[in-house]
């Protein structure tokens, strides 16, 4: 009889579904909550006991060993992971500023670019973590912000291996050159620009992208001091003489001259060809911005022209109720008109484009300047903010949308979350201003992925990093 019993028992274990299995299944569940909660990081010892019996219960399983041995591991397991979820009340209070930093440093691959620094904090970690875990006791915080430095050390570290190994390269090669001696001005200013990226990664830890500009400066004034360094060690050698270079220089200036319409004349100090062609390349760009804007304006008046005709055409071919019926709806389109007219009178150059789709109208804003990798609706933005809720007022009962855009710079996981918050920040912004309901202005955002300028240049980026207001006003049956 007993035999039959232990018999009906193990194969009750080994069927799927049964009770056995779903206690198995609790356990991993109770895993998986610990784990959710850094219970591998805050409470190391119960998480560790509660692995190990849980692979122990699976590996006598697999042998066919009898259930009782099964369900004494389970049960083990059970109790360390609950031990571990329960601590973790007590833990995380102490050591979130801890887990915020390690994330941050995890995301800046402070484990690849920095690995000493990283492996010294989670040593760091797990010792904290396991004397607090035993004894909750004094020190707790002092140790938690001594690990929170430690992994923003190793963030930093990260930073700036990533972005300025390059630079830092270069300059150790023409520093072996003896810049310090050949090139000297050249050299001091590509640490200068050094020292100024170093410090906008540190000031800008959690975003990098923020510190782009100087650290492009500073790979390209790395680069300017190397190639200094080769040529005057090539003139040192005597494998090129100053004639030479200075010829080699005179040849390139030619060329951009005669590129200008100029004639160069190396008669005269190079300072003056060089201020004549700077005067020129300025009145160039002028006039390139005075024809672009001639030909927008020429563009407006062609196609106020086709409208016109076309509503001509219109009156010409109606008659009767037709006609009527047409008679409003040109009404109806030049009251559009007068509202896209006033939507633009509202916004300053610098702060949105006024843009049309079809019966779509995009405020383009350009101007609220978030803070760097923040979603927070600046002060100073208000004013603008407000703008848009009157160019919003211009067009009742119509739809809206609130789209959040980013420049390239930094992870697309990181640009994907910020567009999608600062865009649903702007919408929670015009839902309290207007008085409507949550679910009038939807948001989204789209990160990186839907730039209108080129995301390689410093203006570029700044078009990029925009917020679209989409209104869809209201129109008429037949309205385009």
């Amino acid at each position: 009889m007993r035999v039959l019993a232990t018999a009906c028992l193990a194969t009750l274990w080994l069927l799927p579904g049964t009770l056995m299995a779903g206690a198995l299944e609790d356990v991993i569940a109770l895993r998986e909550q610990a784990e959710t909660g850094n219970a591998l990081q805050l409470a190391p010892e119960a998480y560790a006991r509660g692995v190990r019996a849980l692979d122990q219960a699976r590996e006598l399983r697999a042998q066919g060993r009898d259930a009782a041995r099964v369900d004494a591991r389970l049960a083990e397991s059970r109790a360390a992971f609950d031990q571990a979820i329960a601590h973790l009340e007590k833990a995380r209070p102490v050591f979130a500023e801890t887990l915020a930093q390690r994330l941050s440093a995890q995301e800046a691959q402070a484990f690849r670019f920095a690995g000493e620094r990283w492996a010294a904090a989670e040593r760091a970690f797990l010792d904290a973590a396991t004397r607090f875990e035993r004894d909750p006791g004094a020190r707790a915080a002092e140790r938690a912000a001594d690990i929170t430095a430690l992994y923003a050390e190793a963030q930093l570290s990260a930073n700036r291996t990533q972005f300025l190994s390059g630079a830092r390269a270069m300059l150790a090669e023409a520093e072996q050159l003896r810049a310090a001696r050949q090139a000297p001005l050249t050299l001091e200013r590509a640490r200068q620009r050094m020292a100024a990226a170093e410090q906008a990664l540190a000031d800008n830890r959690n975003e990098p992208e923020a510190a782009t500009s100087d650290i492009q400066d500073a790979i390209h004034a790395a680069g300017h001091a190397l190639q200094m360094a080769r040529i005057a060690e090539a003139v040192r050698r005597r494998e090129q003489t100053l004639e030479e270079l200075v010829l080699e220089l005179e040849g390139a200036m030619a060329r951009i001259v005669a590129a200008a319409g100029l004639q160069a004349d190396f008669s005269r100090p190079h300072g003056e060809t060089s201020r004549e062609l700077a005067t020129e390349l300025a009145a160039m760009r002028a006039s390139a911005a005075e024809t672009r804007s001639e030909l927008a304006e020429r563009t407006r008046f062609v196609l106020n022209l086709e409208d016109e005709i076309k509503e001509l055409q219109q009156r010409l071919g109606a008659t009767g109720a037709d006609r009527d019926r047409l008679m409003m709806t040109l009404q109806a389109q030049e009251r559009v008109r007068e509202q896209f007219a006033q939507v633009e009178s509202l916004f300053e150059p610098g702060e949105a484009r006024i843009l049309r789709e079809g019966g779509r109208l995009i405020i383009r804003l350009t101007g609220i300047g978030f803070p760097s990798g923040s979603a927070q609706v600046p002060q100073n933005a208000q004013p603008l903010l407000g703008r848009l809720s009157r160019a919003i007022s211009v067009f009742p009962g119509a739809r809206l949308l609130v789209e959040g855009h980013t420049d390239a710079t930094g992870s697309d996981q990181i640009n994907q979350r910020l567009s999608e918050e600062r865009a649903r920040a702007v919408a929670d912004w015009l839902v309290g201003e207007l008085r409507l309901a949550p679910g009038q202005v939807p948001a989204a955002g789209y990160g990186a992925s839907r730039p209108v300028a080129n995301n390689a240049t410093e203006a570029g980026r700044a078009q990029n990093r925009r917020i679209d207001v989409i209104i869809t006003p209201d129109l008429p049956a037949g309205l385009p």
